[in-house]
């Protein structure tokens, strides 16, 4: 088996300066289910952990807000929001025709390093075979998709599909136990491979296409795992899936 190379972990409660980073820390520890729906965050306990003001924490929490990932409510404070299917359903389909443009970028700003990184996730994801550690699983491809959009190189559409991935990465996480570790340890390594295949060739349409075959996978499998056709993502459709 491969061994895992080293990756880089977010910066600890310590390390973390300014709402950027704050709030990076923290979008990321919701993502990973750290903090449960339904958990209220504490302005005073978490600017207290960060070592910073009720101010920042504030502003961190704004952001988080327009993320999707919390809510201010009057009375209550900043709870983390419920997952809501209904809505992420429709969350899934916009993901899916957005990412039909990535056709039309150029291939002008991807990097080796890029490039280099995605493998490097890919090995990583490899070594996690026997492991069981879904949490490890769900982080490594939310960092494979933040790389993604990072050789995308369009800032406006990495916000915008960042911000989406997010509100949608938390049902990964949530129905992971249920399914075949092995298997969907090798389903997430076939798509870092095949996505950064076609990056490396610089071909636009063939990394649109191959990310908008998985993300239809993904919600084939979710369905089947949830027992009901929650994600109904009609342009899944367009690709045929083995039994």
């Amino acid at each position: 088996m491969v061994e895992a190379p080293v990756i880089e972990h977010p910066p600890t409660a310590q390390d973390a300066e300014g709402v950027e980073e704050i709030a990076r820390v923290l979008r990321e520890e919701i993502c990973l289910l750290d903090h449960a729906p339904g958990t209220a965050l504490s302005e005073n306990a978490t600017a207290k952990r960060f070592g910073t003001s009720r101010t920042v924490i504030k502003r961190v929490f704004y952001g988080l807000e327009y993320d999707g990932l919390v809510e201010s409510i009057a009375g209550v404070g900043t709870i983390v929001t419920s997952i809501d299917l209904v809505y992420l359903q429709q969350v899934y389909a916009l993901r899916f025709k957005l990412m039909e443009l990535v056709g039309d970028f150029s291939a002008g700003r991807v990097t080796d390093e890029n490039i280099g990184r995605m493998l490097e996730l890919a090995r990583a994801t490899e070594a996690l075979q026997g492991s069981f550690d879904y949490r490890e699983l769900a982080r490594l491809y939310m960092y494979f998709a933040q790389e993604f959009g990072r050789a995308i190189g369009n800032r406006p559409f990495l916000e915008i599909m960042d911000r989406l991935f997010y509100q949608t990465s938390r049902v990964y996480l949530q129905v992971l136990p249920d399914m075949d570790f092995e298997q969907e340890v090798d389903i997430a390594v076939q798509e870092m491979r095949d996505i950064t295949k076609a990056i490396e060739e610089r071909d636009m349409n063939e990394v649109s296409r191959l990310r908008r075959y998985h993300m239809a996978w993904n919600l084939r499998r979710f369905n089947h795992y949830l027992s009901s056709a929650i994600f109904d993502v009609q342009p899944a459709a367009e690709f045929e899936f083995e039994p």
